[in-house]
């Protein structure tokens, strides 16, 4: 589209244009902790689901609950962006710290002593969400710590 004006921009007016640096407003902001994440998606959008599971014992029922707390809607363009920017996240932070849980890693716990107290068939089961983490709930005294959760879940896994 011509200018009205005739003018136009330097070409070094036109680039300091484009380089907007961004100012996060935090003042309203909310955190927020999920365990569960789940997405949906449109042709137009994209729907991420966090919630938390507050189950402390796994049990035989067919159904888990799910409170749901927050729900983000993307556009298509904002969540790639989102996934390219997690998955940089994720290799470069995550997984250079602590290790991804591939299978060679598995079959190399499996062969070693402490293989042995590893439920295998808990494993396997719990692999589709991407495993498990166990936070230990402790009580600090002044002779020492008491582990409530060790009481329950010994090292080496129970039956659950």
């Amino acid at each position: 589209m011509a200018d009205p004006k005739g003018d136009s921009a330097a070409p070094d007016e036109s680039a300091r244009d484009q380089q907007k640096t961004v100012d996060w407003i935090d003042r309203n902001m909310a955190t927020h902790f999920a365990n569960v994440v789940n997405v949906q998606s449109t042709r137009e959008q994209v729907d991420l689901f966090f919630g938390t599971n507050q189950t402390w014992n796994i049990s035989s029922e067919p159904k888990l609950a799910v409170d749901l707390s927050n729900r983000v809607i993307l556009t298509p363009h904002a969540a790639k962006r989102l996934w390219a920017v997690l998955g940089g996240v994720l290799r470069t932070n995550y997984l250079s710290l602590v290790g991804m849980l591939t299978e060679q890693a598995l079959g190399q716990l499996r062969a070693k002593p402490e293989g042995k107290l590893v439920d295998w068939n808990l494993v396997e089961a719990l692999s589709p969400f991407g495993g498990i983490r166990i936070e230990d709930d402790v009580l600090v005294l002044e002779t020492g710590i008491r582990n409530f959760t060790r009481e329950v879940l010994p090292i080496g896994g129970a039956t659950v």
